[in-house]
Parts: structure tokens; sequence; C-alpha cells
């Protein structure tokens, strides 16, 4: 019975050494793409990345070390990021070429990288946000790190302890009477209205919040988001009429988080 025991042991052994054998020889004769893989080589089916990825380019390098962001076809291309995208990394090269494969810094993995600075930044330790130009800035809605050395101007290289991109605006803007468009690149926006106004605002980033304050009251001001649930549209009427907004995603767009005004809440539809 024990030698009938060690040889269906020996035998089962032998087949699986066989059937191993076998799915890698089928792998390497069809091709890694096959669909026929062996026990516990899923994860060679499937590319991952602990520094970078590859990704061609869909315009021109014109710096090195700006910040890029998933591009005209996801998951392949890569394009130059703006204050209102949300990167993935830094690319460390410069090309007039386009569709060239390159290598993107990702950013967060507890490190730093080299960064393009679109301003005078005098302070580390300050969070720093996505640019346009792929630069990075002092006030912004994406944050992509922590400033470690300082510079004194545009375009000043600077090392950043960069950070998985959160979309966590800061600082505050004004919008002047006359001007319909309300501004979503800081955390508060603070209007003026000269007159009856219709105002617009955009779509923002998931998870973006933002505070619209009335505070120099020239007429009514109607604020009717691209996008918005919950509600048509919020009317300022007396200074310090407030709304606390939150753009969710691109299907639900803003909502109203809270209402508050001196005399009473801003009115909506």
């Amino acid at each position: 019975m024990k030698d009938r025991r060690y040889m269906r042991n020996q035998l089962t052994g032998v087949l699986a050494v066989l059937c191993g054998a076998l799915a890698i020889g089928a792998q390497w004769l069809l091709g890694a793409n096959s669909g026929f893989l062996a026990a516990n080589t899923y994860a060679g089916a499937v590319d991952t990345h602990e520094r970078y990825l590859t990704r061609t380019n869909d315009v021109a390098i014109t710096a090195r070390h700006l910040l890029w962001k998933e591009g005209s076809t996801p998951g392949t291309t890569a394009a130059l990021c703006t204050a209102a995208d949300i990167p993935i990394g830094t690319i460390d090269n410069t090309t007039t070429a386009t569709g060239a494969v390159q290598k993107v810094e990702l950013l967060g993995g507890n490190r730093t990288l080299p960064m393009v600075a679109s301003e005078a930044m005098a302070t580390v330790g300050v969070d720093v946000y996505a640019a346009a130009g792929g630069k990075i800035a002092l006030l912004g809605v994406v944050k992509v790190g922590v400033l470690r050395t300082v510079a004194g101007a545009n375009n000043d290289l600077v090392e950043v302890e960069s950070c998985k991109p959160e979309v966590k605006p800061n600082g505050a803007t004004t919008k002047a009477g006359a001007v319909l468009a309300v501004p979503i690149t800081r955390r508060v926006v603070t209007m003026t209205t000269g007159g009856a106004e219709s105002l617009t605002l955009a779509d923002g980033l998931p998870g973006q919040s933002l505070t619209v304050i009335l505070g120099t009251d020239g007429g009514d001001g109607t604020l009717t988001p691209t996008t918005k649930t919950g509600f048509t549209s919020i009317t300022f009427a007396d200074a310090r009429d407030i709304a606390e907004l939150e753009f969710v995603d691109a299907t639900t767009g803003w909502v109203i988080k809270g209402l508050s005004g001196a005399a009473a809440p801003p009115a909506f539809t």
C-alpha cells in the first residue's frame, strides 16, 4: 500500500511538470497573448510598472520634466497637462517628433521628481499644483506634490516630493462685473455683478469643491452650470450670498452642498 501511494505521488508530480512544460511551450509557440496561460503565470501576461509607464507623445515635447496626462488614446498615448487635467507623470525628454515612445515617470511612489515651476516659489514644504503648459504652481486644483527646493522665477527647475494626483483645490480668485464665466481654477470665487447677469459654470474634475460668493451686488446673478443634478440654476441676489458646490462626475455634474446668505440663502430652481 505504501509503495502504491509513493508511485501515485510520483506520477502526480511528473504530470504536473509535463502540464507546466506544455503550457510554457504553448506560450512560446503561440505568443504571450495567445490566451494559453500556465498555472501561476497570469501576471506574465499583464504589464506592471513600478516607476514609469511607456506612452507615445501626442504633441512635440518642448521641455524636460513637464507634466503629462493620458492622451488621445488612453493607455497608449500621452498629452501635455494643463491646470484642469489630472497628470500621470513627467517626461525627461525633448523631441519635435510625435508618436515616439516615451518613458513617463509616475507621480507618487515615495520619491522626488524634477518639475518646472511657473512662478517664483520661495518656501519649501508647501503643496504644488498642476499648471498650464505642464508646469506647477502654488495655487490650483490638482495637487501633484510638496515642494522641496525653491524657484526664483518661471521655468526654474525644482525638486518635488511627488504624490498621487489629488483633486484638492486651494486659493481664491475673483470674478468682475460683466464677466459671465465663473472661474473653476481655485477653491473660492468672490463675484461682482454688473447688473442682472446670466452666469455660467463649466464642468470641473470629479471630487472638486467650489465656494461661490457674491461679494459686490450690482444686480442679480443667475448661475447655471453646464452639468448639474438636483437644480437648474442658483440666483445670487444679495451681497454675501454663498453657494457650496461639488462636482461629482461628468454625468452628475455639480451638486449643491449648502446655501447661505446674510439675509436669506440664495434661491435655486
